[in-house]
């Protein structure tokens, strides 16, 4: 059988060094596809000015491609944003002529995105590309086979969190990827039923493909940030979005403030437009000093904190697959976490469970975990065990395997099996 490895180009216009669940597993395919050089020739095709960040993330086997190729975002039929409150109030005449115009507009914008898909994909080709693989969900025109990586659908599942402009962006753009990708590629079994559930995929289309984003090769060095912290604390590692259910979080330590043992929850990560409602309600509680909100920290500063951590606590409603709690099971932390949507899958046994959406059984569960010198013996020791379902000699292989069916090139057994194996979960 020819052995001849696949050429393979990642999607990479994202900044590298940028904080994010997205940049961060991003960084972490590039870096596991590396050890598959026998098998994957891979390409990281990337806007100019991040290729030497790339370039320090990549191997030997890894070669790093300028490009200038938009990533689009689906033409609609509605008049332009600017001109949507006043449409219905033009008369008829007015509304005909936005109309035509937005019509004439379209056309004209698809039909330069027809001849950008035509130069990209010849663009593509001149570098030998089989397959491509967008590692997060955008896109841009082309004409090759490809893999789609949405990571979660919440916009389905929580449409009230998105603006109308980019839930409907989302709904068209991810339904367009699930369905015209070779594969679609997911973190977990409940991103899948979702996939399913609303874009009506075969089910032997989508491979889910657990993998730990965890870099094993990066310095492993821990700094201590540079605020003033306390000696003591519980970890929650997420930016500050609405479904990572920080409102409740701070409503659930009103409750345990009253109690004796309660420590201060440290929460990093990015402090979106939603902070500023967050800050009123720790000043309206009183409770800044129990719930401490850091901003993000450095990957150096962020290993630490997991270190330090007397447990993880981890509140949020709604994951495709939490790296978050990946690095908790990694630094073998106690976790205590909602049971809503994939933390179940992502953790196992190794953790214990709350109603994300009772304040009452957050703040009873949480109050425990403080209130105990240290976690679970018998859950923490699962930590390990459950930390082996996300390894990436697996991934690797069952990723081989995807690229070459996705360009119809012949299979090992190995590769077959594993293709069979991620299909089928």
């Amino acid at each position: 059988m020819d052995q001849t490895p696949i050429n393979v180009a990642i999607n990479a216009q994202i900044d590298p060094l940028e904080a994010g669940g997205i940049q961060t597993s991003c960084n972490s395919l590039i870096r596991g596809l590396q050890n598959a050089s026998a098998r994957i020739k891979l390409k990281v095709l990337t806007q100019p000015q991040w290729v030497s960040s790339y370039s320090g993330i990549c191997g030997s086997e890894c070669t790093v491609h300028p490009i200038d190729m938009a990533e689009i975002a689906p033409i609609t039929k509605a008049p332009p944003a600017r001109l949507r409150n006043i449409y219905p109030k033009l008369p008829q005449p007015g509304r005909q002529l936005v109309d035509q115009l937005t019509r004439i507009h379209r056309d004209r914008v698809m039909e330069k995105r027809s001849l950008a898909g035509s130069e990209n994909t010849q663009y593509l080709q001149s570098l030998g590309i089989d397959v491509l693989h967008f590692c997060y969900p955008r896109m841009f025109a082309h004409s090759l086979p490809y893999i789609f990586e949405p990571h979660d659908l919440q916009h389905e599942v929580m449409p009230e969190y998105f603006s109308e402009e980019e839930l409907g962006w989302r709904k068209i753009h991810y339904r367009h990827g699930c369905q015209n990708a070779r594969f679609v590629v997911c973190g977990s079994v409940f991103t899948k039923q979702d996939i399913i559930k609303f874009y009506e995929v075969d089910p032997q289309r989508i491979a889910v493909i657990p993998r730990t984003t965890l870099d094993d090769t990066a310095p492993q060095r821990t700094d201590a940030p540079s605020i003033a912290l306390p000696q003591r604390f519980a970890l929650y590692p997420a930016s500050t979005y609405p479904h990572k259910n920080h409102q409740r979080l701070i409503q659930a330590v009103e409750i345990m403030a009253q109690q004796p043992g309660v420590i201060p929850i440290l929460c990093t990560g990015i402090k979106t437009e939603h902070f500023p409602q967050l800050e009123q309600a720790l000043r309206e509680r009183n409770l800044s000093d129990l719930v401490r909100f850091t901003g993000p920290l450095s990957d150096a500063e962020i290993r630490w904190a997991y270190r330090q951590a007397e447990f993880v606590v981890f509140p949020s409603l709604y994951e495709g697959s939490s790296q978050a709690l990946l690095e908790a099971l990694a630094n073998k932390k106690y976790v205590v976490a909602a049971h809503q949507t994939s933390n179940p899958e992502t953790l196992g046994a190794a953790a214990d469970y709350f109603d994300g959406l009772s304040v009452d059984d957050m703040a009873s569960t949480i109050l425990r975990a403080m209130q105990q010198t240290r976690g679970p013996v018998q859950i923490v020791q699962r930590a390990e065990e459950q930390l082996m379902h996300f390894d990436w000699d697996k991934a690797t292989t069952a990723f081989s395997a995807l690229y070459k069916a996705a360009a119809d090139h012949p299979l090992s057994d190995e590769e077959n099996n594993a293709l069979n194996a991620a299909v089928s979960q």
